[in-house]
């Protein structure tokens, strides 16, 4: 875990009391290696974490908590970006009270979040299946609906056909007549323009 000059700087302001860089710069130099070490310690031992974009940052952080001591790092969880104690401007008690209550407020919370996406998920995984059941049924009567379609299409070309049967007889009927009425005198009245029926013989 990388730790910069900044991040010692703050431990050096925030943890130990020390306000004049001279002191801070002059600290630093002979114990570097104790001031990273108790940053770490403080990191391995945090007992909350959480990964969210504080202040419209222009990515997330991860907040480590150990008490009421926060170390940031960056997104990629591999710096550490600075350390703070959480501070709403009340007196000690007070302050940890606030801190607690928090941590228990979120931690519900975060439970509270598991189960209602646990319950999301059982509830759309009942909807979804009986979505793709009906989309099956969907398939199987549009299948139907298709052959339905080839059958009534059979069922009428059947009955164009059985409707044309009398044509045909009337056809054959009127052929047969006009077999049996045709003569040479017919012919001859017609081409004279002599009407069937007419005064005129």
């Amino acid at each position: 875990m990388n730790i910069t000059n900044h991040v010692c700087e703050r431990f050096c302001e925030r943890f130990l009391n020390m306000t004049s860089k001279q002191d801070i710069d002059a600290y630093m130099l002979s114990n570097r290696s104790d001031i990273e070490d108790q940053i770490l310690e403080l990191l391995e031992n945090s007992d909350s974490h959480y990964f969210i974009n504080m202040n419209n940052m222009p990515t997330p952080n991860n907040f480590y908590l150990y008490g009421d001591t926060v170390i940031v790092t960056d997104q990629e969880d591999n710096t550490i970006v600075t350390v703070y104690r959480c501070d709403y401007n009340m007196p000690g008690t007070i302050n940890t009270n606030i801190v607690s209550g928090l941590k228990k407020e979120i931690k519900y919370l975060e439970k509270s979040l598991q189960e209602a996406e646990l319950q999301v998920k059982k509830d759309v995984d009942i909807i979804d299946t009986q979505v793709r059941s009906k989309e099956q049924e969907m398939d199987v009567l549009l299948s139907k609906a298709e052959q339905l379609k080839k059958e009534v299409s059979t069922a009428k070309s059947k009955i164009a056909e059985i409707r044309s049967k009398p044509s045909a007889i009337t056809r054959e009927i009127e052929f047969r007549i006009s077999q049996l009425v045709s003569s040479l005198s017919f012919t001859r009245d017609m081409s004279s323009s002599i009407r069937i029926g007419g005064a005129k013989r």
